[in-house]
């Protein structure tokens, strides 16, 4: 799921299903602020945070704590910057 214009950005989130860490990894993203939200199935925002992708290749760990507020289930990981904003799936194993 991704909106872009000539954008080729890679996404990965893992592992997958988490349980008390996931990474999110960024590939092929210029250099620019980005916006990182978890969101459960019905649209609750649980957690967002604001970083500067300064790399090709960016890894983003969700905060330890937050990974273990969240329940077992399905979440919604939405990485927005300034020109795409694409969604992965994440499993919670609890």
């Amino acid at each position: 799921n991704a909106v872009h214009d000539d954008l080729q950005v890679k996404i990965n989130v893992y592992p997958n299903p988490a349980n008390n860490e996931a990474i999110i990894e960024i590939h092929d993203l210029p250099a620019q602020q980005i916006q990182i939200m978890i969101t459960n199935i019905v649209g609750e925002q649980l957690f967002v945070d604001e970083t500067y992708n300064s790399t090709t290749i960016n890894i983003y760990a969700i905060p330890q704590q937050t990974m273990n507020e969240l329940a077992g289930g399905l979440y919604y990981v939405t990485i927005k910057g300034e020109n795409f904003i694409t969604t992965k799936n994440l499993v919670v194993g609890k």
